[in-house]
């Protein structure tokens, strides 16, 4: 292999044609080793979209944004948030939709102008349940949906 083939044989130009042969991305398990210069705070955001598609932490907190007057409980919670790089070729660990895949190609080829790469968002999302006043002062508890990001996707 010359380096532009892929394990299972196949050119990438290959398969950028042809749907029936998948575009695949070789991830390596150990750390990547970056220069200094580029580990400093300054590069905290070229960091980041060198960094795959992947859930962080997110604490919400119900004080904080103004909320607390009206919720009981919980305090607050973990929302997750999706953040990361979706990088062609887009490979299963990213959790492409078939959509995501194609706009990919397009955007590595330049076909089209103003097409961006697929962005990292939640693919997957869960409920918490809530205790509150309602309007009229009454105590509810009641289940939220889509405010837990579960897991994060290239979509």
């Amino acid at each position: 292999m010359d380096g532009t083939e892929g394990k299972n044989g196949h050119f990438a130009s290959e398969s950028l044609f042809n749907p029936f042969h998948p575009v695949l991305g070789q991830q390596s398990s150990q750390p990547r080793d970056f220069p200094a210069k580029l580990t400093g705070p300054r590069s905290t955001r070229s960091l980041d979209r060198l960094q795959p598609c992947q859930r962080h932490p997110l604490s919400v907190d119900f004080e904080e944004i103004g909320w607390s007057g009206w919720i009981i409980s919980p305090r607050g919670y973990n929302a997750y948030h999706c953040r990361g790089s979706c990088p062609f070729p887009l490979g299963e660990n990213m959790r492409p939709t078939n959509h995501a895949t194609v706009q990919s190609i397009i955007n590595a080829l330049k076909l089209s102008e103003g097409v961006s790469s697929p962005c990292c968002v939640p693919d997957k999302l869960y409920s918490i349940n809530l205790l509150y006043f309602d309007d009229d002062e009454n105590v509810v508890l009641k289940q939220y949906d889509d405010m837990v990001a579960g897991s994060c996707g290239c979509h």
